[in-house]
């Protein structure tokens, strides 16, 4: 398990900071705070673009 930073989430999604941090308000994506810094565990991005997909094509998933 590897904690990514925003920024990370924001490359890796397309998607600005103040969108991430409001999926990570609304809990779509876990996080953990550690000091000031707000950290995203890798795994949940990854989730969290498969439940787009999932959710947008629900014919097409995986048996």
């Amino acid at each position: 398990m590897k904690l990514i930073h925003v920024n990370a989430v924001c490359g890796r999604t397309g998607l600005g900071r103040t969108k991430v941090y409001e999926l990570l308000n609304a809990g779509r994506i876990r996080s953990v705070k550690i000091g000031d810094r707000r950290l995203v565990e890798e795994g949940s991005v990854d989730e969290f673009i498969q439940s787009l997909l999932d959710e947008q094509n629900p014919g097409s998933k995986a048996a």
